[in-house]
C-alpha cells in the first residue's frame, strides 16, 4: 500500500514538472509572436511615415510642368559698359534679344561687347530658355564685377578673364574666347615715325608704351615690349599721351575696320602693320551666385556655349564682326607666348 502511495506521487510529481515545462514553451513561444507582431507594427509605421502616397499621374505632371516653365523663363539684369551701350543704339535697355535679332538681320557690325551679348541670347536660346534680358549701364569694367560679385547684376554683356572669374562669386562657363584667342593691335599716332619702318622687337624697346596698371595683360606686356613703359588712370589719358607726344604706342583690340584705324576722340590712330600681341588666357562668360535662379541660369548659360562651339557657331560669330580679324592672321606675334605655342601653333590651336 505504502509502495503504491508512492508511486502515484512520484507520477503525479513527473506530470507536474511536464505540465509545467510545457507552459513556458507555450509562454515563450506567445512571447515571440507579440513582440514580431509589435515590431512590424513599428515598421509599417515608420515605412508609411517616411513614404507618402505618391501622387495621382496628373498632379505629378502638372507640379513638372510648373517646374519645366519656372526654368523655361528666366529674368536677367546684364551690366554692359557705357561705350558699347551707346556704340549697340539699342531703341531700350529691355527685350534685347530680340533688338539684337533685328539688328543683326540689317547686317551691322558689333563690337566685343555686342558679340557676346549676342551669345548669352543664343546659348540661352539654344539650351531652352526664354531669357528676359534688362541692360544696365557700367561706366567700366571693374565696376561691373563689382556689381556682378555684389549680386547687384546677374551678368556682365561681354566675357571676362578666366582669372578674375573668382568661383565664390560667379558660376563661369566655357570659354568663349580660347587660349591665342584674344589679339591686340600695336597702336601709334597716324604720324608717328614707327609707321615709317618695318616695326621689330629692339626698335620697339627704344620707344615708350603707356597703358592702365589696372589692365594686369597690358601692362604686363607692354613691360616686356619697352622697358620704358608708363601708366596712366584712364582710357582717355592714354589718347592724350600719345597725342602730345609722351608715350608712343599702346595696345588695342583690332577694330570691325577694313584699314583697322580707331579715331578715339578725334584722334586717329593706326596699327604698326605686321606685328601684334596675344594675350595667353581665356574669357568666359559669368554669372552671379548672388541672382535668382543663378544656377539655372548658369547651367543653361554653359550648356549653350557648350553646344554652339560643336556646331562651330562661335568664331565665326567674332570673324564675322571682325574681333578676330583675317587680316592679321599671318602677322608677328611679340609677346612671349606659353611654352611650346608660338606663333605657327597658335593658328593651328585656334582652328
Amino acid at each position: 500500500m505504502c509502495a503504491c502511495k508512492a508511486q502515484a506521487q512520484k507520477l503525479f510529481t513527473t506530470d507536474a514538472a511536464n505540465i509545467l515545462t510545457g507552459l513556458k514553451l507555450i509562454l515563450g513561444v506567445a512571447m515571440i509572436l507579440i513582440a514580431a507582431i509589435v515590431l512590424a507594427t513599428i515598421g509599417l509605421a515608420t515605412i508609411v511615415r517616411a513614404e507618402p502616397p505618391a501622387l495621382h499621374a496628373s498632379e505629378t505632371t502638372g507640379k513638372q510642368r510648373l517646374s519645366a516653365e519656372d526654368h523655361r523663363n528666366v529674368k536677367l539684369t546684364i551690366a554692359i559698359n557705357s561705350v558699347s551701350a551707346r556704340k549697340l543704339g539699342l531703341n531700350s535697355f529691355n527685350n534685347v534679344c530680340e533688338q539684337l535679332d533685328q539688328k543683326l538681320s540689317l547686317k551691322p557690325l558689333f563690337d566685343r561687347a555686342g558679340v557676346e551679348l549676342l551669345l548669352i541670347c543664343r546659348a540661352l536660346a539654344a539650351a531652352g530658355i526664354n531669357a528676359d534680358i534688362k541692360l544696365v549701364e557700367a561706366p567700366n569694367y571693374w565696376r561691373a564685377l563689382k556689381m556682378l560679385e555684389s549680386g547687384k547684376v546677374t551678368s556682365i554683356a561681354e566675357s571676362i578673364w578666366n582669372t578674375d572669374a573668382k568661383a565664390e562669386f560667379v558660376y563661369r562657363s566655357e570659354a568663349v574666347l580660347r587660349l591665342g584667342e584674344f589679339e591686340k593691335g600695336i597702336y601709334t599716332t597716324a604720324k608717328h615715325p614707327l609707321q615709317n619702318t618695318a616695326t621689330t622687337e629692339q626698335q620697339l624697346r627704344q620707344f615708350t608704351g603707356v597703358t592702365m596698371k589696372t589692365w594686369d595683360h597690358d601692362w604686363r606686356i607692354l613691360n616686356e615690349l619697352s622697358p620704358h613703359t608708363i601708366s596712366t588712370i584712364r582710357y582717355e589719358s592714354i589718347v592724350k599721351m600719345l597725342e602730345v607726344g609722351r608715350g608712343d604706342f599702346t595696345l588695342h583690340a583690332f577694330p570691325n575696320k577694313q584699314d583697322l584705324s580707331l579715331d578715339v576722340a578725334g584722334l586717329e590712330l593706326r596699327p604698326l602693320r605686321g606685328v601684334k600681341i596675344v594675350i595667353p588666357e581665356s574669357r568666359v562668360l559669368v554669372v552671379s551666385r548672388k541672382a535668382p535662379q543663378a544656377r539655372t541660369i548658369a547651367d543653361a548659360l554653359n550648356k549653350g556655349i557648350i553646344l554652339l562651339r560643336s556646331r562651330g557657331e562661335i568664331r565665326p560669330l567674332y570673324e564675322q564682326h571682325g574681333f578676330i580679324n583675317a587680316n592679321t592672321r599671318d602677322w608677328q606675334v611679340l609677346n612671349t607666348v606659353p611654352k611650346g605655342l608660338g606663333p605657327s601653333a597658335l593658328l593651328e590651336a585656334i582652328e
